[in-house]
């Protein structure tokens, strides 16, 4: 399967190397700009794709839409796009190329917290249980179909970065059992 992985921050990096050794084709990574600290954590195992990685690239129609796009496909279009904290909102016409869809790993159980921040929001409003959702992206925020979730409970002591490293190795493992299933 031909996959375009969007992500940036560290949330994101599990899903990315289960892909990468999962056997599957990663022919493209794409992660936000790098701040002036230096790479995006998703954006820096790209270099292990041959030149494939693209961060950071700007999804503006001239540069998705004809062949010369960076997102067009080379030798065949694109079968899936795997969204995972990439920091955008990919557009219509973006959701529209790949064969298959475009699914985002998102770190809660939909449609609890959607948005960009649902591991603040869980711990914010005390909720004792949380997770993952592998949704199909449409042009509204977190609004796809649900395909698979997974649940599990908040720790007492736990904050925003222990948590949201526990809901990123769940994503990953969402992702990877509902891509063998």
């Amino acid at each position: 399967m031909r996959i375009v992985f969007f992500g940036t921050p560290e949330f994101a990096l599990p899903s990315l190397e289960v892909l990468l050794t999962g056997g599957h084709d990663v022919t493209l990574v794409v992660s936000q700009p790098a701040r002036p600290v230096g790479a995006t954590p998703a954006g820096g195992p790209a270099g292990g794709l041959e030149g494939q990685g693209a961060g950071p690239l700007r999804l503006a129609a001239r540069v998705v839409e004809g062949p010369g796009g960076a997102l067009a496909p080379r030798g065949g279009r694109r079968d899936l796009f795997v969204v995972v904290a990439y920091g955008r909102i990919l557009g219509p016409k973006t959701l529209a190329l790949p064969r298959l869809a475009a699914v985002n790993v998102h770190g809660s159980i939909l449609p609890r917290w959607r948005g960009a921040s649902p591991v603040q929001a869980v711990l914010l409003a005390g909720d004792e249980r949380t997770g993952v959702s592998l949704m199909r992206m449409e042009a509204g925020m977190d609004t796809g179909a649900v395909y698979a979730t997974a649940e599990t409970e908040v720790g007492g002591e736990e904050d925003a970065g222990s948590l949201s490293t526990r809901l990123a190795a769940m994503g990953a493992g969402l992702l990877i059992r509902s891509a063998a299933g």
